[in-house]
Parts: structure tokens; sequence; C-alpha cells
């Protein structure tokens, strides 16, 4: 029974695994690029961390959302914010 179980799931998700990354792919490079941005200009501002991941976060929801029209995940800006905040810190 699990085995069915177990079959099923993994059909779902290799028939939905090319969907999802359509989804993704379409704005994450522009998610990506805006939240680069908008860390490098937060970066050496006085604000406090919490208050720069706010601002940063309504500011790339913002211009992504203006430029393509689409609702954009919540995790996506968030991993995007990380994500650029992670290379900043590295260079």
């Amino acid at each position: 029974m699990w085995t069915k179980i177990k079959n099923f799931f993994g059909m779902v998700f290799t028939y939905s695994k090319p969907i999802m990354k359509g989804a993704f792919n379409s704005v994450e490079p522009l998610v990506l690029e805006v939240a680069k941005q908008e860390a490098l200009n937060l970066a050496n501002s006085d604000l406090s961390s919490s208050k720069k991941r706010e601002r940063a976060f309504k500011n790339v929801k913002t211009r992504v959302e203006s430029q393509t029209g689409q609702q954009v995940k919540a995790t996506l800006i968030n991993y995007a914010i990380e994500t650029a905040v992670r290379n900043i810190k590295n260079m």
C-alpha cells in the first residue's frame, strides 16, 4: 500500500515539476536582480537590520509586481534578499 502512495506522489511531482519551474523561472531572475539592487542601496544606511529587511521587501515586491503584473510570493522575495545580502557580505 505504501508503495502505491509513494508511486502516486512521485508521478504527481514528476508532472508538476516543469509547471512549478516555469512559474518560478519567469520572475525569479528579476526578483534576484531587484533584491541585489535594494540590498546595495540599503547596505550603508543607518537603519537597523530589521528595518532594512522590511524596506527591501516592500521595495522588491512593489517593483517586481509593477514590472511583471504578477503576484510574487513572500518566500521568493525573502530568498532573494537573503541571497543578495550573503553575496554582498562575501564581496
